[in-house]
């Protein structure tokens, strides 16, 4: 931990964050801060004493070092000897204090004199109450009507999206998505025995002329798609588009899987799938995307007559969700944290998109307002392979469009940052103006990574 905390502090001092006789903050005022020992602190301001990055006086307390250059042709190296590394390709809650609120709900929980009652088998649906729970979140999420007898509860949404394929398909069914997908459905539908159908999309997502065609071509059983903030590319379905693709849905008969996970941090809400055509859609949302990957609670809505199929599945693969789980979730939404820690981690995440974005400025980046990820398509001069071998040599991960192509789709020349999985503002700026450095010349070499 206290390398960590001195390779922080080195990256600010990089990226200019921390300037020439700047003071830091005193060890113990840091240390709370962090929750973490005093010692510790000591530690990683010892390291960077020695090493020159700061000065230490006992009445000027801890300054950076005068003279110290932040051009990029002299940034000072990490403890490895080597620029600090950066893993920027899954998710982490952005939010600071989120696991402060998680912890209070716990406790909450474990003061009550009884909790007997989420400690045993439940309704395969879910407790009542956790179902309204997760109405009233879908509700807020979504900015639509949400209704108890619609809700399922699930172990978090890739969960929900396995058993809604295994409730409406069969083995050896075509399911059509975005030609780029994100990974957990790519691992879910051969695994039921489905085929995926690549679907063209553009910036308005998926083309309602491929989906026509591609429904006059082939039997299509379902079709799933991330309406809001898609993985990896950040576009938003517009309303016209969604009602394009749900009339092509309903005249062919499909069921339309919406993959709601990041409608919580849309900018402006659109109208949910499911609220313009309940009757073949399955819509489905969670909470680790808006909120934290460890909060594994799912939720499905969908009209009565699919909710048997979808119990169904569910007894299948788990039984029942967790309660103890679901009872922490329902804790964080009926008390209103669940809002507040959205609202505040969407606060984060538009720093970083903004970070993200004026550092990457003049490439070709899309990102969203409060968006978890961006994506970026490489200049001209760059591959996927080539791009791939820097990012193996420089210790900065990303995840190349290979992670998410369908079939034999074209495979972009891009890759996707994650801006969530950074450990810090000052982390994901240093990560962005070494990518802004390293794009600005051409490749050393090519390479057949990829």
């Amino acid at each position: 931990m206290y390398e960590k905390i001195a390779d922080a502090v080195i990256s600010d001092i990089n990226s200019g964050k921390l300037r020439a006789g700047e003071l830091l903050p005193p060890h113990r005022e840091l240390a709370e801060e962090l929750g973490i020992s005093v010692g510790t602190i000591s530690r990683a301001y010892k390291i960077l004493v020695d090493k020159n990055f700061v000065e230490a006086g006992a009445r000027r307390g801890t300054r950076v070092s005068k003279g110290l250059s932040h051009s990029p042709q002299s940034l000072k190296q990490g403890l490895s000897g080597h620029l600090p590394p950066h893993d920027l390709r899954g998710h982490l809650a952005a939010y600071s204090t989120w696991e402060a609120e998680v912890r209070e709900a716990v406790a909450e929980i474990g003061r009550r004199q009884n909790i007997d009652d989420i400690l045993n088998y439940q309704a395969i649906t879910g407790r009542e109450k956790h179902r309204e729970a997760g109405a009233k979140w879908l509700e807020f999420t979504g900015n639509t009507e949400s209704h108890v007898d619609e809700v399922v509860v699930f172990n978090g949404a890739q969960h929900a999206l396995t058993c809604t394929l295994l409730a409406t398909c069969s083995p050896g069914d075509i399911v059509a998505t975005e030609r780029l997908t994100y990974a957990g459905l790519r691992v879910a539908a051969p695994a039921l025995g489905l085929r995926l159908l690549p679907l063209d999309i553009d910036d308005d997502g998926i083309i309602p002329e491929a989906f026509s065609e591609a429904c006059n071509k082939h039997t299509i059983k379902a079709l799933v798609c991330v309406p809001n903030m898609h993985n990896p590319t950040t576009n938003t379905m517009p309303l016209s588009r969604r009602e394009e693709i749900l009339e092509i849905a309903a005249s062919n008969g499909l069921v339309v899987i919406e993959d709601d996970v990041y409608g919580g941090l849309m900018d402006k809400k659109i109208p949910s799938m499911f609220s313009i055509s309940s009757d073949n859609v399955i819509r489905i949302t969670g909470l680790s995307k808006t909120l934290g990957p460890g909060l594994r609670v799912g939720f499905a809505q969908a009209k009565q007559s699919i909710i048997s199929s979808l119990s169904t599945s569910l007894r299948a693969t788990s039984w029942m969700a967790t309660p103890l789980m679901a009872e922490v979730a329902t804790q964080l939404i009926n008390s209103g944290r669940a809002e507040k820690a959205l609202e505040n981690n969407k606060a984060e995440l538009y720093t970083r998109n903004k970070i993200l974005s004026e550092a990457l400025e003049g490439f070709n980046l899309s990102t969203a307002r409060y968006g978890t990820h961006a994506w970026l398509k490489l200049p001209p001069a760059w591959t996927r392979s080539d791009f791939a071998l820097w990012s193996q040599d420089s210790g900065i991960k990303t995840l190349m469009a290979d992670a998410y192509i369908v079939g034999d789709a074209t495979v972009d020349e891009a890759t996707r940052i994650s801006v969530s999985a950074a450990r810090s503002e000052a982390a994901l700026r240093d990560a962005a103006q070494r990518i802004n450095s390293a794009l600005k010349r051409p490749p050393e070499k090519s390479s057949t990574l990829l």
